[in-house]
């Protein structure tokens, strides 16, 4: 993953440049921001969210950084953020992760093999935060921070 947007960030960031060097304002720059480079920097994001480290989050991160220091020259990223109501990425993808998975928990019923047995009433009562679904026993990591584990731990 890391190796595709190595080869594609300096060419995207010429891009951004060359628009900036051409006077064009930086609503218009946001605009090519959020509709050429974001989606691809997020493409099929629910899969793979709950399987970054903290690494490749930092790395993704710092794509954003360093656009908004193209457009605007800032230098605190996160004041950046807060001030003018934009979401860091990794902040806008656990929204959108979030609201992708209840749309579809709304839209079926989620397969009883994956979230079998809900939870009793009598248990539920003796809880602060109760879950709703009990989570499937895993073997792998790799299967246990599954978007669909994730979810349901992080979302239900």
């Amino acid at each position: 993953m890391s190796e595709v947007y190595a080869t594609k960030q300096p060419l995207v960031f010429i891009f951004l440049k060359q628009l900036k060097r051409s006077s064009v304002g930086p609503d218009d720059l946001f605009h090519f921001y959020a509709t050429m480079i974001r989606p691809v920097i997020e493409y099929a994001f629910p899969v793979w969210h709950s399987d970054l480290s903290v690494e490749h989050r930092n790395r993704i991160e710092a794509i954003q950084k360093r656009v908004f220091r193209i457009i605007v020259d800032t230098s605190d990223y996160l004041e950046f953020c807060t001030a003018h109501s934009y979401s860091t990425l990794h902040e806008r993808r656990d929204l959108l992760c979030r609201q992708f998975f209840s749309k579809r928990v709304g839209q079926i019923q989620l397969p009883e093999l994956l979230l079998s047995d809900l939870r009793s009433d009598g248990f539920k009562d003796r809880l602060r935060h109760p879950p709703v679904f009990k989570l499937p026993r895993v073997r792998t990591t790799r299967f246990r921070s599954s978007f669909i584990n994730y979810a349901v731990d992080h979302y239900v």
